[in-house]
């Protein structure tokens, strides 16, 4: 008998003591997993950007989150406040480099060579002016209209009959100025017609402004009636982008410039834009 329960006691002893193995094997296993997930959340730490040298008076941030917002608004401060002052630049100067320079070491271009762009500014009283001269010759126009004594005054060769015979019109505005007379004789309706294709003259000259086309257009423009008309308002638009265009792309012509501002002055007339004020003036 006490054999017996002696044989029990080693077997339970035993089986404790397998047991007490199997214990510290899941203790170890633990271990080694959770030193693991430290390993790897040290190593994705030290992933995140630090400077590499000491700033003055930097404050102190060992971890690489901010535990808070106020933390992280508190680093964002500091770090602005050590931020040098904005530092601009021109760019409107633009060096172009070809494909065959850009591996070699020689300077692709010259600095001294790259065109400026310079803005014309509009002096304000010439606006004032020019707006009370178109007005004068849109009244002028009118009345000679109105007198119905026009074509026998005309000396020089007739324009075509009617306004629709387009080739005839360009061919007659290739050789003739538009004076007075000829600008009396186009009737008010026939007026928006005769500027929708002298617009597509103007605009086919890529960006430059023909000073005939341009009179032409100019002086059509003044036999305009109020209030426009849908095609007369879309004729305008397009001569305000046009002239804005070729202002642009034209910087150093004078005479270009001077074109532009006379088709955009009298534009705004009838947009009702063509204010005093520079500014303004300049939004055409």
């Amino acid at each position: 008998m006490t054999t017996e329960m002696d044989a029990d006691a080693a077997d339970a002893h035993a089986h404790a003591g397998g047991g007490g193995g199997e214990d510290e094997y899941l203790s170890d296993s633990s271990a080694s997993v959770s030193s693991l997930g430290s390993e790897r959340s040290s190593l994705s730490d030290s992933s995140m950007p630090f400077p590499c040298l000491p700033l003055d008076d930097m404050p102190a941030s060992d971890s690489a989150m901010p535990l808070d917002g106020y933390e992280y608004l508190r680093r964002v401060r500091d770090e602005a406040a050590r931020i040098p002052n904005t530092v601009t630049c021109d760019t409107t100067m633009h060096l172009k480099f070809s494909s065959a320079q850009q591996g070699s070491d020689e300077p692709a271009c010259d600095v001294a060579q790259t065109n400026e762009h310079v803005e014309r500014h509009v002096n304000p009283a010439w606006v004032h002016e020019f707006v009370a001269s178109f007005e004068e010759l849109r009244v002028s126009l009118e009345a000679c209209a109105s007198a119905g004594a026009v074509s026998s005054q005309i000396t020089v060769p007739a324009p075509p009959a009617s306004v629709n015979d387009h080739q005839g019109w360009r061919r007659f505005a290739a050789k003739n100025e538009p004076t007075t007379q000829i600008l009396a004789a186009v009737r008010e309706h026939e007026a928006p017609i005769l500027l929708s294709w002298l617009t597509e003259e103007l605009t086919a000259a890529d960006d430059a402004i023909d000073e005939r086309r341009a009179a032409w257009v100019y002086g059509v423009m003044a036999r305009l009636g109020w209030p426009l008309d849908a095609d007369a308002a879309s004729s305008l638009r397009v001569v305000l982008r046009h002239a804005a265009r070729a202002r642009r792309e034209h910087a150093h012509d004078a005479e270009v410039h001077a074109r532009a501002h006379v088709l955009m002055a009298a534009a705004g007339v009838y947009f009702k834009q063509a204010g005093v004020d520079e500014d303004e003036f300049r939004l055409l």
